[in-house]
């Protein structure tokens, strides 16, 4: 069973958050790949919150998992930068004008007198030079920022940290023209966020809300066996930098917590994979469809925007391992069909390779029904028809048309 949450972005009526620490997932990689002492330490922290479970589950393992990453590699809710000119000696300087700049209007109005001028100039003097001073901070405090800026970049870069390396490099490039992301109506108005939520539940429902199977009381017919190697196997594919859903551990977490996670999967699969009737965790079996923005420009329809289903790292861990256990029968079949994609040992050059040669034959052979003076004499008889076709299949949105 696949079930999808669908959520909306806006602040009318979004769910209220908790201001509380979430794991950085980045920063969770890289010291834990660095430092020997921090993988000791998380393991050591992961002891101590599961100490008062005996057998911990899929689930509880994940919450504990969560919880120990967010205490030791959390990050609390984003802050805007500090910016070059907002620094308090750039405010000093800054007040120095405002305050020069009233001095000067005020000297203005006794102007009647010889004394009234030369004060009059004296303070606009003044007023220029505090300009000058403010002026020549700000451009010091700039390189200054451009200086941090690039020392954290290289430093990033040695340390082999293409994330961070990028981020800075992101906030160094040109601004960009940020567009708002906001539904239209056929008549070209803008969509209230109520209008945009019933606009994205209508579009998508009859997608995802297609019937599965029904549930025929499905049963195995003799345990299923899964060694500690193939659950090891699966916690090294799972990929570190995978976003996971709100609430629950990144998948960095799983894969330096392996032995605890083979002994939980293990009990797991013996407990629910059973040679009886099939009752799956509900909990594990659901994901979390989020809407990301199709390139080309900004969203103005539902259909302007694909899904990604953030999942369960445990559901994603025994998905993987049932992967293992099918893939070989799969390419097997695949391999007897002209198919590319997702077969090992096949991609896009094949593809094109075999269109290619395609083309090469049909080429040939009409080429060859082209008949000159010697073939006619030498009794060749041109074939009422030769040549090839080739058909495109267009597998747009063919995910969403089965029935799952």
């Amino acid at each position: 069973m696949i079930g999808g949450v669908i959520q909306d972005t806006f602040q009318e009526v979004r769910i209220p958050r908790v201001n509380t620490k979430v794991p950085d997932s980045n920063k969770m990689i890289m010291q834990m790949k660095r430092y020997p002492e921090a993988r000791a330490a998380f393991q050591t922290a992961l002891n101590e919150e599961l100490q008062g479970v005996a057998c911990p589950t899929l689930v509880q393992l994940d919450a504990a998992l969560f919880q120990v990453a967010a205490q030791m590699f959390g990050k609390g809710p984003t802050s805007r930068s500090q910016r070059p000119w907002e620094t308090q000696v750039v405010g000093v300087a800054l007040k120095n004008v405002w305050s020069a700049r009233k001095q000067l209007q005020e000297a203005q109005s006794i102007t009647d007198s010889k004394g009234g001028v030369f004060i009059l100039w004296k303070r606009w003097a003044a007023f220029h030079r505090m300009r000058k001073a403010l002026r020549s901070r700000c451009n010091k405090e700039r390189r200054i920022w451009w200086d941090t800026k690039l020392r954290t970049a290289e430093d990033a870069l040695a340390q082999q940290d293409t994330r961070g390396f990028y981020g800075v490099v992101k906030a160094l490039a040109p601004k960009q023209r940020r567009v708002t992301e906001q539904f239209r109506k056929e008549d070209g108005s803008l969509m209230d966020p109520m209008e945009e939520i019933s606009a994205q539940a209508a579009y998508w429902r009859p997608i995802f809300d297609k019937p599965t199977l029904q549930d025929q009381g499905w049963e195995l017919r003799e345990d299923f066996h899964v060694s500690e190697e193939e659950i090891r196997l699966a916690l090294s594919r799972l990929r570190q930098h995978k976003a996971a859903a709100p609430g629950q551990a990144p998948f960095v977490a799983w894969n330096y917590a392996s032995d605890l996670a083979v002994q939980v999967t293990m009990r797991h699969i013996q407990d629910h994979w059973k040679a009886g009737p099939l009752h799956p965790d509900e909990g594990l079996t659901r994901s979390r469809l989020c809407f990301l923005p199709k390139p080309g420009g900004p969203p103005r329809r539902p259909c302007d925007c694909r899904p990604i289903g953030l999942q369960h790292a445990s559901s994603k861990l025994l998905s993987l391992v049932l992967k293992q256990r099918l893939q070989p029968y799969a390419e097997q079949v695949a391999h007897l069909f002209p198919q590319f994609a997702y077969a090992s040992g096949r991609g896009t050059v094949e593809a094109v390779a075999l269109v290619a040669e395609h083309c090469r034959r049909v080429r040939d052979a009409v080429q060859s029904q082209k008949m000159g003076i010697h073939e006619r004499h030498a009794g060749a008889v041109r074939e009422p028809m030769k040549g090839g076709v080739q058909w495109s299949l267009d597998l747009s949105k063919a995910f969403d048309s089965v029935t799952r």
